[in-house]
């Protein structure tokens, strides 16, 4: 009679085991989120419907070193528009394989800067492609530390790697990153829809304005009523774009704001957005506004840039010619827009 003895494997061997199966789990994300090296374009499904005059002022800035860093709203066209420019770079001639895609809300438990080497290094023992690399990072503000990340890479690299950036608060561009990537950023917001790209999206064709007056009027009262985020224009079904913005609305509070800042007050963030939301132009003061929601006036104003730096809201502050009536009206009066 035989018996096989098996060595149990060491607490090394299991861990060796357990990396290299997370890695392997890496790399098939990756390939996952850039079907181009298999198919050679981007697929119809990811480029959707083309922005020209919002691609048209990005497109130009992938030939010069900076990074390109895009911010704007959740669920307002930064991803398409990512698609868009990787198409744009497929069409002029630069190989799939040398276009990486990541997007950076996927639900890892790590949000370490480590990621971001992991993906690197997994891309780079995939493909490693000759030639200049274009590295599309989404949300990148989900991870910490990323901008001493990019920093690193971007020196290290010079002329070799393009970056570009997206993030869905504006406080990723303020605080210790113009310290760290002074000279080395370039900017841009993508709002959601204008109405004339709304027209566009609808499939209407503008000709003359005074013959095709009823029309726009038509088209521009659904425009006010719907708002322009692309899914909630290109969807049928009235329901379920109610569904969708308030769902859009809960997501940037609370993934965007509160747990970004860990905010302990939640309902009366939450109560602050949704009274901010109904006073639209209204002129009003902090001291009004802490009254009614019960929050501290310097409360108020923390969570109203919150709001802000989330592109819920906009704060102008009280104008006047005359000095006289500027002095008259406290600094703390505020005309909230959306």
């Amino acid at each position: 009679m035989y018996v096989a003895l098996i060595q149990k494997p060491s607490i090394i061997t299991e861990g060796f085991m357990q990396l290299n199966t997370k890695y392997n789990d890496m790399k098939e994300i990756i390939k996952r989120w850039n079907p181009w090296w298999l198919y050679g374009r981007v697929p119809k499904s990811k480029t959707r419907i083309l922005r020209p005059e919002t691609l048209g002022n990005i497109t130009k800035l992938l030939d010069i070193k900076e990074i390109i860093c895009i911010t704007g709203v959740r669920r307002g066209g930064k991803s398409t528009v990512l698609y868009q420019l990787i198409d744009h770079l497929i069409e002029n001639g630069i190989a799939p394989t040398n276009i990486l895609y990541f997007n950076l809300d996927e639900p890892f438990e790590d949000k370490s800067i480590s990621i971001l080497d992991r993906i690197f290094e997994n891309y780079i023992e995939i493909k490693n492609p000759a030639g200049k690399k274009y590295i599309f990072l989404d949300e990148i503000h989900n991870i910490e530390n990323w901008e001493k990340w990019l920093k690193k890479y971007y020196d290290l690299y010079d002329t070799d790697i393009k970056f570009v950036i997206t993030g869905s608060n504006s406080s990723m561009l303020s605080d210790k990153l113009p310290t760290l990537l002074t000279g080395r950023i370039i900017s841009k917001t993508i709002y959601p829809l204008s109405f004339r790209e709304y027209l566009g999206f609808v499939g209407f064709e503008l000709k003359d304005t005074d013959v095709q007056r009823s029309e726009v009027v038509h088209h521009f009262l659904n425009y006010l009523k719907n708002g322009g985020f692309p899914e909630v224009v290109l969807g049928d079904d009235a329901d379920i774009n109610h569904m969708r913005l308030y769902e859009y609305f809960d997501s940037i509070l609370l993934r965007d704001i509160v747990v970004s800042k860990k905010i302990r007050e939640s309902s009366k963030m939450i109560e602050l957005a949704n009274y901010s939301l109904t006073n639209i132009s209204s002129l009003l003061s902090y001291m009004k506004i802490s009254k009614a929601i019960g929050l501290s006036v310097s409360s108020v104003k923390e969570y109203l840039l919150y709001l802000e730096q989330a592109y819920l809201i906009y704060q102008l502050n009280f104008f006047s010619y005359s000095i006289k009536n500027v002095i008259s009206h406290p600094e703390t009066k505020k005309n909230l827009l959306h």
